[in-house]
């Protein structure tokens, strides 16, 4: 076991003395409570690929991170030794408007992203927000899902830096590239556990000059679903169909502030845009949607109360077929009183948050019984770190995780990236 000033220099002989260095406080780049013996940034492929050779050797754990956006997401972590910054390694390295492609390092922001590609008129559908490009391939967080897809989708090549400090591509620059197998979809969405991604290529889609949305209210889930049914069967050019229920607080618990909050947003062409939108409100008027009232919602001001706030909020992100969604909202909702709720009925995806509730453990566990029941999984997106140790936030290991673990041992033998964080604890 190497001791903390031999780790610090032998990182600091590798980035240099201003890019390696000890954390501030408990808090400095902590992940569930746990906090790295140190803290490196490299500013080349190089220097990523020299930091993970020398932790290969030492056999030390390294967790890699951009703006720290997704750094709640997963499992709590076996080992932590090193915070890998991807910081530094955040330009546009090639952007070919003609081609429909960029290529962009893995720590530039999508704001920063979004800001060069600006000018020509393009856009990758990543949010324009501080998190990072290899944050969100890392998870596969899909942002524009209805037009674009996830992530998976649009990302057509990248450079990653293997466990034992190889440097590899996956892919290409080109749209149209089919040569060998395609590792970018193996690298995205595995929470950092195979590669540390340094590059990559995406696709870029161009930035319509109109948007619109609107709002309606909805007092049935069932009338929602079949909103969107229909919206989804006439093909409208709808980039967004997403559901909230707030609540407010009433005594020890939460209670419905109104129905169900119904937002659409729709993109294209001038004419196009105008003919989805009346479609869209046609659809709503048949479906018994009234227009939504934001007086409704708490205002910005409100205070949550001291009961609330007695336990880490308990996130909880469920996935089934679009046409069971209201069966699982239900479910959501008689579980435990008062979840706030982000629904994407085209996508089958419910997101319940709930304050102040007391027994954690027995909701997550009612909550994935009853989306395995509908034929789909449950993942725990935040909870009390106490609960995390308790619980695999992805749930039970599916059929193919002794091909995941077989995956992971050949990827990284000596399970030195983000140990423990993946799903069975990989």
């Amino acid at each position: 076991m190497l001791k903390q000033g031999t780790l610090l220099s032998e990182l600091q002989s590798i980035v240099g003395k201003k890019h390696a260095r000890e954390p501030k406080d408990d808090g400095d780049c902590a992940v569930d409570g746990l906090s790295p013996k140190a803290i490196v940034e490299p500013g080349t492929y190089e220097e990523v690929a020299q930091v993970l050779r020398f932790a290969n050797t030492e056999h030390l754990a390294v967790i890699p991170r951009g703006s720290g956006f997704f750094m709640h997401l997963g499992n709590i972590p076996a080992l932590y030794d090193i915070a890998l910054s991807l910081k530094r390694l955040d330009k546009v390295i090639e952007h070919e408007p003609a081609d429909l492609t960029v290529t962009c390092q893995a720590g530039i922001s999508g704001e920063a992203l979004r800001s060069c590609l600006d000018p020509s008129g393009q856009a990758v559908p990543f949010p324009s927000d501080p998190s990072t490009i290899g944050g969100q391939l890392a998870i596969n967080e899909p942002f524009a899902r209805l037009l674009h897809g996830t992530p998976r989708d649009f990302t057509i090549g990248m450079r990653v830096v293997t466990a034992d400090g190889r440097m590899t591509k996956a892919g290409g620059r080109v749209v149209k590239n089919v040569a060998g197998f395609d590792l970018c979809k193996l690298y995205i969405g595995s929470f950092g556990t195979l590669g540390v991604i340094v590059e990559a290529t995406l696709k870029v889609f161009p930035v319509s000059h109109t948007l619109d949305s609107t709002e309606f209210e909805f007092t049935s889930i069932e009338d929602i679903s079949e909103f969107t049914t229909e919206v989804r069967r006439r093909g409208l050019a709808v980039t967004s169909i997403d559901i909230r229920r707030m609540m407010h607080p009433d005594g020890e618990r939460y209670v419905p502030t109104s129905g169900y909050v119904c937002s659409v947003s729709i993109t294209g062409s001038e004419a196009g845009v105008e003919r989805s939108m009346r479609e869209v409100r046609a659809i709503m008027d048949r479906s018994h949607a009234v227009t939504f009232d934001s007086g409704k919602l708490p205002k910005p001001g409100d205070k949550t109360p001291a009961w609330a706030l007695r336990e880490e909020p308990l996130t909880c992100q469920a996935s089934v077929i679009p046409s069971v969604v209201p069966t699982l909202v239900h479910a959501f909702e008689d579980e435990a009183p008062g979840p706030f709720l982000d629904i994407a009925p085209a996508l089958g995806k419910v997101t319940g948050t709930w304050l102040g509730a007391t027994d954690q453990p027995g909701l997550v566990e009612r909550l994935r019984v009853a989306a395995t029941h509908l034929g789909g999984s449950l993942f725990v997106r935040a909870c009390d770190p106490e609960l995390k140790r308790r619980i695999d936030v992805f749930g039970p290991t599916p059929p193919s995780f002794p091909l995941m673990r077989a995956i992971k041992h050949q990827f990284d033998p000596n399970n030195v990236l983000s140990p423990g964080r993946f799903v069975g604890r990989l």
